[in-house]
């Protein structure tokens, strides 16, 4: 499978590099870099150039798109991040590593704000600067997370500390009672963040494996 990277840029093109040299199925890449002032993104074009004479070495496409500081700087990363997903056909990696920390939060922020009918192809990621290390989750399950009511949060917490449990177990250490539970549990695995599994002694619900590699 094609994949799409995208990427936040700074001056340094060693943290992508690193990236791209762990997938060469990665034919496109666009860079997202903030203009600050000519000096400042005179080093950006620089380290731009070095990542698009790699990516072209293999056959690929390397952009760059440039967003101004301003009130604006937050609308015009969401307007770039929705035309590229509704033109992909592909995964697209969103990869944070790079660039500096407005830039990334902006991104964040927009990320978030995205319509949820591209959350599905959209993979964040973030790479550890001067270590070997590296977190990835669906933009999908992350914005569900962050949708959850206070019922589905306290019913996710609970599992996420004690592990596998049935809805009956949850009641009694959340509380909630058993009807509301059963609900928000369906709710949640509907929205891939729980997974049930062990039906011989009961249904019980665990965390989604995707997931447990960044909350554990």
């Amino acid at each position: 499978m094609v994949t799409i990277l995208v990427t936040t840029l700074g001056f340094d093109a060693d943290l992508i590099l690193r990236e791209l040299s762990k997938s060469l199925d990665i034919k496109h890449i666009i860079c997202f870099s903030l203009w600050v002032d000519e000096a400042s993104f005179k080093r950006v074009q620089s380290a731009f150039n070095t990542i698009k004479f790699f990516v072209e070495k293999l056959g690929g496409k390397a952009e760059l798109r440039y967003f101004v500081m301003g009130k604006g700087l937050i609308r015009s990363i969401l307007n770039e991040l929705e035309k590229i997903a509704s033109e992909a056909k592909d995964v697209i990696v969103m990869n944070l590593t790079g660039g500096p920390r407005l830039l990334v939060v902006a991104t964040i922020i927009a990320l978030l704000m995205l319509d949820s009918r591209f959350a599905e192809k959209i993979i964040l990621s973030v790479e550890g600067e001067t270590f070997e290390g590296s977190l990835e989750i669906s933009l999908k399950l992350m914005k569900s997370l962050l949708r959850l009511d206070d019922d589905s949060e306290k019913i996710f917490r609970t599992i996420l500390i004690r592990g596998r449990m049935t809805a009956s177990e949850v009641s009694r250490e959340t509380g909630i009672p058993k009807s509301t539970t059963y609900k928000k549990l369906r709710e949640l695995a509907q929205m891939g963040l729980l997974i049930l599994v062990g039906k011989e002694k009961g249904e019980e619900y665990s965390i989604n494996p995707e997931l447990s590699m960044v909350l554990f």
